[in-house]
C-alpha cells in the first residue's frame, strides 16, 4: 500500500493523516509479514525433509531388496553344488567378492570351482554312494512285501497269488 493509494481512496484527508496510516499498517503488517516467510521456509524445509527421508527409504528398501535377492540366489546355488555342509561351504567363500548382475551371481562360480579343487571332501560324490536295494531279485517283481499295506497285501494276493507267496517265503 502506497501513501498515493490512500489519497486517492480518501480524497479529503491529509498528507500527515495518509502518512499515519501508513506507519500503522506496516507495523501490524510487518509481523505478520515475518512470520508468512517463516511458516514457507519451515514448510519447504519440511517438505525437503520429507522428500530426504523418502529417498533414504527408498534406497534402504531397495538395498535390503537386493540382499535378499543375493542370498536367495546364492543359497539355491551352494544347494545346488551339492556339498555335505551348505554352513562349512558359506564359510569358505568370500562373500565381499560375490554379487548380483543382471539377475546372476558374479565371482560365485570361481570360488566354487576353487573350494572343489581344494576341498573335495566337503562335496557328496555321486559315484561313492551306496546303493541300496530291496533284496529281491528283479524276477519276483522287486516288491518288498513288508513295506505293503493290508489292503495292498490282500489285493497282491488276489490278482498274482504266485507272486505272493514267493514274497512271502
Amino acid at each position: 500500500m502506497k501513501k498515493e493509494d490512500i489519497m486517492e481512496l480518501i480524497p479529503e484527508i491529509s498528507e500527515e493523516a495518509a502518512e499515519e496510516i501508513l506507519r500503522l499498517h506496516e507495523q501490524e503488517v510487518s509481523p505478520l509479514s515475518a512470520e508468512i516467510e517463516r511458516l514457507t521456509e519451515l514448510s519447504e524445509s519440511e517438505e525437503s525433509i520429507r522428500q530426504e527421508a523418502y529417498e533414504q527409504g527408498m534406497a534402504e528398501a531397495e538395498q535390503k531388496f537386493a540382499q535378499t535377492e543375493l542370498t536367495r540366489m546364492l543359497e539355491a546355488e551352494l544347494e545346488a553344488a551339492n556339498p555335505k555342509s551348505t554352513a562349512a561351504l558359506r564359510a569358505l567363500l568370500d562373500l565381499e567378492k560375490i554379487s548380483m548382475e543382471d539377475g546372476k551371481l558374479c565371482g560365485f562360480s570361481e570360488q566354487l570351482e576353487e573350494i572343489k579343487k581344494e576341498c573335495p571332501f566337503l562335496f557328496e560324490d555321486d559315484e561313492n554312494k551306496p546303493r541300496f536295494t530291496s533284496g529281491y531279485a528283479a524276477g519276483e517283481g522287486g516288491v518288498d512285501i513288508t513295506r505293503l499295506s493290508y489292503k495292498e497285501r490282500l489285493k497282491l494276493y488276489r490278482e498274482m497269488p504266485e507272486l505272493y507267496h514267493q514274497l512271502v517265503k
